[in-house]
């Protein structure tokens, strides 16, 4: 038996009207390389680099359920998304569920043509860029 994809934030898995059709990401954070003249030198010498944020796109599709109106399902998902009150809450992928991200949702998330088959993208940011 396959097992469906899923994702859990806050402890609380995904609504079962969400299905996830891709998860984009890095393979690493946001990096900074810092570099400085030397006078007299060639080249720049390297100061360090500085790790940020990570950010994971989960584009999704609904699948509106007959019982539901598209209202409910919107307060629903967004119920879901706001995670512990838009702090960092804790993000399982399942693919990878020995993993957990501090994540939360980077910006407000559109749903297009959700009349019937709703679809987007949520993108959570981890700010210390690693599981």
């Amino acid at each position: 038996m396959i097992k469906a994809f899923n994702i859990n934030f806050n402890g609380v898995d995904m609504p079962d009207f969400l299905r996830v059709v891709a998860v984009n990401t890095t393979l690493f954070p946001e990096l900074t390389h810092s570099f400085k003249s030397v006078a007299g030198s060639k080249g720049v010498r390297e100061t360090g680099t500085t790790w940020g944020a990570k950010e994971i796109d989960i584009d999704f599709k609904i699948i509106v359920p007959k019982d539901k109106s598209l209202l409910q399902i919107e307060r629903e998902l967004a119920y879901w998304l706001m995670g512990n009150n838009f702090k960092t809450s804790p993000l399982i992928i399942s693919d990878e569920p020995d993993l957990l991200y501090m994540a939360k949702v980077k910006e407000a998330t559109k749903v297009k043509d959700a009349i019937f088959l709703g679809e987007g993208t949520i993108t959570f940011v981890v700010p210390h860029g690693v599981a």
